[in-house]
């Protein structure tokens, strides 16, 4: 097993807790999300014997909504027992052709805008509405390899929201 130093695997963990303003178009009111959790978390490698160090650290985060990437080794059904267990029962999973699935999972109903694993994602994307928080979110794992990759996904996401639905606030 490859060590991993600390510091680099909470540099993996990114997670918003508290006050949350969602930037809305200009026409919109911002949506107050303060009673809501959203995290992002790149469980490195599926998890590995880290998986019930990282549940029980999501389990305490109490979140709303889970996006995971880094789901080597997982199906959709796992994903769904995953959530099921943190009480995030609306699940998405992406399975992508090197292994490196992306995964959501929600308190709240998930309407999937649109989902890709094409050769043009490095690691694909989900975008989903939640509809109860009115908030767009899109899960993605940028390529980690080329700027110039990862730029074009960055103008991909934008590119995406606006050609959907735009009048609703977006987290990435």
């Amino acid at each position: 097993m490859k060590f991993v130093p600390w510091s680099l695997l909470l540099f993996h963990i990114f997670f918003f807790i508290g006050k949350i303003r969602a930037i809305p178009c200009p026409k919109e009111k911002p949506i107050e999300l303060a009673s809501h959790k959203f995290m992002f978390f790149n469980i490195l490698h599926g998890g590995e014997e880290r998986i019930f160090k990282i549940k029980s650290y999501i389990e305490d985060q109490k979140v709303t909504f889970l996006a995971m990437s880094e789901l080597n080794h997982w199906k959709k059904e796992d994903l769904q027992k995953f959530g099921d267990e943190l009480g995030l029962s609306y699940t998405l999973f992406l399975s992508t052709k090197h292994g490196y699935h992306l995964g959501v999972a929600s308190y709240y109903p998930l309407i999937l805008i649109s989902k890709e694993n094409d050769s043009f994602w490095h690691h694909g994307y989900i975008y989903v509405h939640v509809k109860q928080l009115n908030v767009g979110i899109f899960v993605t794992h940028l390529s980690p390899h080329n700027l110039i990759v990862r730029r074009w996904e960055a103008s991909q996401i934008l590119e995406i929201w606006q050609d959907t639905i735009p009048h609703v606030p977006l987290l990435v």
